[in-house]
This record gives structure tokens, C-alpha cells and sequence, in this order.
């Protein structure tokens, strides 16, 4: 499914399926809610985003599960947030109440300003040891926040982690433990 140039848009209640590629792809939008979606595919899908979010604003998405071969949501993210960026800013992503399982990676090199990207009671299971990626620019991402996030091994046993690289916010209640946001 694929959304483009869609202003104050509300998505809820659907499944997508073992899409070839990514289930949801959202490019040029701006205050959209996206609720109550189920989205899976094997987990030896290659390159199958959940949701995909380019050149975006105001995207708030809850309640939903996300099962993804190899990414859960691209922005730059994976949940894998995956947010894959296409203009200057990355500003009002606000993702809660979402059970997943992939990590957590907001990835972004070039000079993009992230601002604002939210993670409210995130739940799951990753199978990689790198549980949650924040790896900004030097111009960093600012104002992340993961209150009540919990992300677990899928491999009973072994422990997650949390590697940061020019992030900047806070977080409450959140392991693995994210070392560069100031705790509250």
C-alpha cells in the first residue's frame, strides 16, 4: 500500500501480508494516524519494511503489530524503525502501544534534522543482539523519547543492548538501557 502527498489521513484496522517489499509505504504526508494494522511477513523475507516513511511529518502510529522479515518500520528507523528520510527534516513521529519483532534503529548520515520521534510503549523481541540503533549525523537527532520500551532477546538466554551515536532525549522505563538519553 502506498500513501503520497495525503494530509490528515486516518488508517485502521487491516492486515497486509507477505508483501514483496514494504507493506506500507508513506512518502510526502503530513498528520496522519495509522491504528489497530497488523502487518506480517516470514522472517526470511528479504527487505520487507513494515512501514515505510519518507519525506513525512506528524505521523502518529499505535496499537499495531509489525512482523517483518528483515525491517519493521523505515524511516531511517528498521522498528527496525527503519525512517528513510528524502527531505531536510525528520520532525513529530510518534509510534506507541506497538508489539514488534525487529530492533529499534533510527540510522540517518546525512544532514537531516530529527526532532521528535517518540517510542510509548514499544514491546518485543529482536534477534539481533543490538536491540535498539539510534545513529544520527553530527548534527545529531534531538528530542527522542522511549518511555516504557521493551525489547528483548528472541533467543532465550541472551541479554540486548543499545548503541548510540549522536542522539539526544530521554527515556523512562526502556531496556535495554539506551545510554545516550538522560533517564527520568
Amino acid at each position: 500500500m502506498y500513501l503520497h502527498n495525503c494530509y490528515n489521513f486516518d488508517l485502521s484496522g487491516f492486515t497486509i501480508l507477505n508483501s514483496p517489499k514494504e507493506h506500507l509505504s508513506i512518502n510526502q504526508c503530513n498528520s496522519g494516524s495509522i491504528s489497530n494494522i497488523h502487518i506480517n511477513s516470514p522472517g526470511s523475507s528479504p527487505n520487507t519494511d513494515g512501514i515505510e516513511i519518507s519525506a513525512s511529518t506528524q505521523i502518529h502510529i499505535q496499537d499495531s503489530s509489525i512482523a517483518c522479515g528483515t525491517s519493521l518500520t523505515s524511516t531511517f528507523l528498521g522498528l527496525h524503525v527503519d525512517l528513510v528520510m528524502a527531505l531536510d527534516q525528520v520532525l513529530e513521529y510518534v509510534l506507541e502501544n506497538l508489539f514488534i519483532f525487529s530492533p529499534i534503529i533510527i540510522s540517518y548520515r546525512n544532514s537531516v534534522d530529527v526532532s521528535g520521534v517518540s517510542f510509548t510503549s514499544v514491546h518485543g523481541t529482536s534477534a539481533s543482539e543490538v536491540a535498539i540503533t539510534l545513529d544520527c549525523c553530527d548534527s545529531g537527532c534531538s528530542n527522542i523519547v522511549m518511555n516504557d520500551v521493551g525489547i528483548t532477546s528472541s533467543n532465550p538466554g541472551k541479554e540486548t543492548r543499545a548503541i548510540c551515536n549522536n542522539a539526544h532525549g530521554t527515556s523512562h522505563s526502556t531496556k535495554p538501557d539506551v545510554p545516550c538519553l538522560d533517564h527520568i
